[in-house]
C-alpha cells in the first residue's frame, strides 16, 4: 500500500495496531493481570479519562468522545467481557467505532499541532512531508509531551547538523525508543510494521481522510487484530 496520510489517518492506524480498547478501573480486580493497569483511569484507544489532560477530557472533541463512550459502555464498565473492546462490531456497532475513531483522531491531531512547536521550522517541514516520520511524532503525542520533546530534540539536533534524510531521522527516534525500555521498544516494533505495510515511499500530501473513507464504507474497517496491548 502507498497512502498519502493526514494526522487523522495515522491516529487510526495507531489505534488499530498499537492502542488498546475499552478499560474501566472497576474491571481491574477481575482481570488476570489487572495489577498491570496500575492507576489507569477509564481508557479507550489510549485516551485516559483520568490522566489524559484537558484536551482529552474537557475539549469539545474530548467531551463528545466520552459522551459517546458513556452512551455505549457505561452500563458495562465492570464487565470484563468488554475489556479491550475496540468498538469493531463485536460489542459496539461499527458505526459507533467509526465516530469514536474520528473523535480520537481529532483530539490527537490537535495535540500534535500543539506539541509540534518543539520542532524547529526546518525539522517540522521534513516531518510534515514524510508520513513515516510524521507517524513517529503522532504516536509521540500518546507518549506525553516530555517524550515528544525529547524526540523533537533528537530530530532538531540532527537537522542542525545537516542530517535531513527522513529515513535516518526515523531510525534515530526508533533507537531512542528501543533504548528507553521494553514498553517503548514494543511500540517501536509496531511502528515499523505500520511503516512497512502502509507508508512506503512518497511524501505526505495530507490525503485527509482516505482511511476514514475506507472505514465509512466498510472496506477494511480494521487492519489487524490488536497485536499487543500498549
Amino acid at each position: 500500500f502507498l497512502f498519502e496520510m493526514s494526522t487523522n489517518d495515522l491516529v487510526i492506524l495507531i489505534i488499530d495496531y498499537i492502542e488498546g480498547g475499552y478499560y474501566h478501573p472497576d474491571m481491574k480486580a477481575k482481570l488476570k493481570n489487572g495489577d498491570q493497569m496500575l492507576n489507569s483511569g477509564e481508557t479507550m484507544f489510549g485516551l485516559d479519562r483520568k490522566a489524559g489532560g484537558p484536551d482529552v477530557t474537557s475539549s469539545a472533541n474530548g467531551k463528545a468522545f466520552w459522551q459517546l463512550v458513556d452512551a455505549w459502555y457505561n452500563t458495562h464498565h465492570g464487565d470484563t467481557s468488554y475489556y479491550n473492546d475496540k468498538a469493531d462490531g463485536k460489542k459496539i456497532p461499527k458505526e459507533v467505532g467509526l465516530q469514536l475513531r474520528e473523535l480520537a483522531a481529532k483530539i490527537i491531531s490537535d495535540r500534535y499541532k500543539n506539541y509540534s512547536s518543539a520542532l524547529n521550522s526546518k525539522a517540522k517541514k521534513i516531518v510534515d512531508n514524510n508520513p513515516a516520520l510524521l507517524l513517529q511524532f503522532v504516536y509521540g503525542c500518546y507518549n506525553g509531551q516530555g517524550n515528544f520533546n525529547n524526540f523533537a530534540n533528537i530530530v532538531n539536533n540532527a537537522v542542525n547538523n545537516g542530517i535531513t534524510d527522513p529515513e535516518t531521522l526515523y531510525n534515530l527516534i526508533q533507537t531512542a525508543r528501543r533504548n528507553k525500555n521494553s514498553h517503548y521498544a514494543k511500540g517501536a516494533d509496531l511502528l515499523d510494521i505500520i511503516k512497512e505495510r502502509y507508508l512506503h515511499g512518497g511524501n505526505n500530501g495530507g490525503g485527509g481522510g482516505l482511511l476514514l473513507g475506507l472505514l465509512a464504507v466498510g472496506i477494511g474497517i480494521f487492519f489487524v487484530t490488536q497485536l499487543t496491548k500498549k
